[in-house]
C-alpha cells in the first residue's frame, strides 16, 4: 500500500494503522510519487485530496488514464472535500473518499473491503491470462 500525504503527522499516523494489517510505504506528494506507484504497483493508493503540486483527485486522473495503473484502487483523504471534488472523485473510480481525521477503526474499516476486492480481482486475472477483453480501455474511465 502506498499512502501519499503531504502532512507528516497525518502520514506517520497512516502508515501505523496499514502496518498493522500489510506492508506500506509513504509519500509526501503525487507528482514524485507516481515513478514510484508505476514500478512498484501497490495494491492500494490512500492520497491526500489537497496536497500541494498534484492533488489526490489529479492523481486519479492519471493513474485512469494508464494501462499499468487503472486497476489500483485509490481512495482520497483530506479534511476538505467540496461536491464537485467528490463527484468529480467518483466519476474517475475513487474507491472511497475519507474525511480526516481518521481514526483506527475507521481507516482499517475503509481500506479492507479494498484490499480484499483487489486480492479477488488479482486472483481472477491470474487464472485468466488470456481471457479475451469485453470492454475497451474507455469502459474503465
Amino acid at each position: 500500500m502506498l499512502v501519499i500525504e503531504d502532512d507528516e503527522p497525518v502520514r506517520s499516523t497512516l502508515v501505523d494503522i496499514l502496518e498493522l494489517n500489510a506492508s506500506s510505504a509513504a509519500a509526501a506528494n503525487g507528482t514524485a510519487d507516481l515513478a514510484s506507484a508505476r514500478r512498484d504497483r501497490p495494491a492500494l493508493i490512500i492520497a491526500d485530496g489537497n496536497m500541494p503540486g498534484m492533488t489526490g483527485v489529479e492523481l486519479l486522473a492519471t493513474f485512469r488514464g494508464e494501462e499499468a495503473l487503472r486497476a489500483i484502487p485509490v481512495s482520497v483523504i483530506s479534511a476538505k472535500v467540496d461536491r464537485a471534488t467528490t463527484r468529480r472523485g467518483l466519476k474517475l473510480g475513487a474507491a472511497d473518499f475519507i474525511t480526516k481525521p481518521i481514526s483506527e477503526a475507521e481507516g482499517l474499516h475503509s481500506i479492507a473491503p479494498r484490499l480484499e476486492k483487489k486480492g479477488r480481482m488479482d486472483e481472477l486475472d491470474a487464472f485468466a491470462p488470456t481471457a479475451p477483453t469485453i470492454c475497451s480501455a474507455r469502459c474503465l474511465r
